[in-house]
């Protein structure tokens, strides 16, 4: 009884001592059981992802990479399929084939090009505005919404893909016609378009001026029956409205993904 009395008067001689040891054996209980159900949780959360996805395909190389490309939109991947695959996937009838190009980014966010069949298959729902219709719309994840103060009727400006290449592609200014409801995964730090709105941003789809008028003449390198070759000088579309949306038009169709 008496040690239990010095020790009581000790404690409540030296509060700030014995404040600091309590917190001290609290923190060396509490943080590995803390630290470990936060891990579980997380770990819980990859998984859940992960097993919503049968199956990622893609070309010859890291599937680890390739992994966290599908997933999460991180990685970067060496080599590419084309919409043929995916189309030959479809033919077979074994799986439905969603496309995924994720090569841009806007504010630093991954632009991923994909079909409507992708926020059916994640669950993802609009909460504000609409889904996306036509070429240069784009959907923005909760928390890309949320950063820049988005909202439907914005617009949202895709990032240089090489700002040293003065002849890359230009940035393409997209309007936000939705904003993604919260989902708790990396769709939410994603601006989502359709796979031709991705195209454009590569520079495979492209819209400029009508050649027509005998001021474009001196744009013009080649003129044929068939086809007429335009110089550098000629003025392309950074920004798809109804006025210009028909003069958009694509190299070729099998596009790489």
């Amino acid at each position: 009884m008496n040690s239990l009395i010095l020790a009581w008067h000790y404690i409540c001689h030296y509060k700030g001592k014995t404040a600091i040891m309590i917190s001290c054996v609290t923190l060396t209980v509490f943080l590995p059981l803390t630290l470990h159900q936060v891990l579980n949780q997380f770990q819980s959360q990859i998984l859940h992802r992960a097993e919503q996805t049968p199956l990622v395909v893609g070309a010859k190389g890291s599937r680890f990479d390739l992994a966290l490309h599908a997933l999460y939109f991180k990685a970067q991947i060496s080599d590419t399929l084309s919409m043929k695959d995916v189309q030959q996937i479809q033919a077979s009838g074994y799986a439905k084939a969603i496309p995924l190009h994720v090569r841009f980014t806007a504010k630093n966010y991954p632009v991923v090009g994909t079909s409507l069949e992708y926020t059916q298959f994640r669950k993802l729902t609009v909460e504000q505005g609409r889904g996306l219709m036509q070429i240069g719309d784009c959907l923005v994840g909760a928390e890309v919404a949320k950063e820049f103060s988005l909202k439907p009727g914005d617009r949202l400006l895709t990032d240089p893909d090489n700002i040293f290449d003065i002849g890359g592609t230009y940035p393409l200014s997209m309007k936000v016609v939705g904003v993604l409801g919260k989902s708790y995964t990396a769709d939410d730090d994603a601006v989502f378009v359709d796979v031709k709105t991705s195209w454009i941003i590569a520079g495979i789809g492209h819209g400029h001026q009508q050649l027509g008028t005998s001021e474009d003449e001196k744009v013009i390198l080649e003129r044929e029956t068939s086809h007429v070759v335009a110089n550098a000088a000629l003025v392309h579309h950074t920004e798809i409205t109804p006025k210009n949306i028909a003069s958009f038009h694509f190299c070729f169709f099998d596009q790489f993904f």
